[in-house]
């Protein structure tokens, strides 16, 4: 009987840090950006996560800020991004102890070049009439 007991109490304590495991990975949302591209320079980046995580935010594989999240769980920065594909790297360490790593790629499309491909496009669609 004694037996039976520690083994239950065993299993009990190993779905709860399981389910703490699993848990901690659904608690890393990001708000801003929403989009994939976006022809700002400077890109706001917002989101929330546990109370307590530290995240590391890398640009394309540069570290860029460390962020310490408080009590809220909400965290926001900023990153300049460069012309082309942009790869954000958000290196998450959980009041757990987990870390785990999530990326997120941001085009940066320059106005100007989008405008005159637009133009040229069109050019060309008339040009096949």
């Amino acid at each position: 009987m004694k037996r039976i007991g520690i083994a239950l109490i065993l299993v009990l304590m190993m779905l709860f840090l399981f389910t703490t495991l699993a848990s901690a990975e659904e608690n890393f949302i990001i708000f801003k950006p929403e989009k994939d591209s976006t022809s700002e320079k400077v890109l706001p980046i917002s989101g929330q996560t546990e109370p307590d995580s530290v995240i590391v935010v890398f640009l394309n594989g540069e570290k860029k800020d460390e962020i310490t999240v408080g009590a809220s769980g909400i965290f926001a920065t900023q990153l300049e991004l460069t012309e082309g594909v942009n790869r954000i790297s958000f290196k998450v360490t959980f009041p757990s102890g987990i870390t785990k790593t999530f990326t997120k790629k941001i085009l940066l499309i320059n106005e100007d070049q989008m405008s005159t491909s637009i133009l040229q496009l069109i050019k060309a669609i008339l040009i096949l009439k």
